[in-house]
């Protein structure tokens, strides 16, 4: 499982994305992604660890997240930037 908290951050604020129930050989190779609802990435990583922090888009809107593990399997989870 994926756990993004908090769910709505304010501009500027921190994300953390926690990965949980997937052994630790999995999360090397892993992909860490953030898109916006237009399909733009605005966050990218190949370093996956079981607690992440991470800075989104200065803009307000939806964005969706997704791990894919080495082993191919895709989580997602969701977050909300406000002003």
């Amino acid at each position: 499982a994926v756990i993004a908290y908090p769910t709505q951050v304010a501009i500027d604020q921190l994300c953390v994305v926690k990965v949980t129930g997937i052994v630790d050989r999995d999360l090397q190779g892993a992909i860490l992604s953030v898109y916006s609802t237009q399909g733009v990435c605005v966050y990218y990583s190949t370093k996956v660890l079981r607690t992440n922090s991470i800075a989104l888009s200065p803009v307000q809107g939806v964005y969706l997240g997704r791990v894919i593990t080495s082993k191919g399997k895709k989580i997602q989870f969701k977050v909300i930037v406000m002003r």
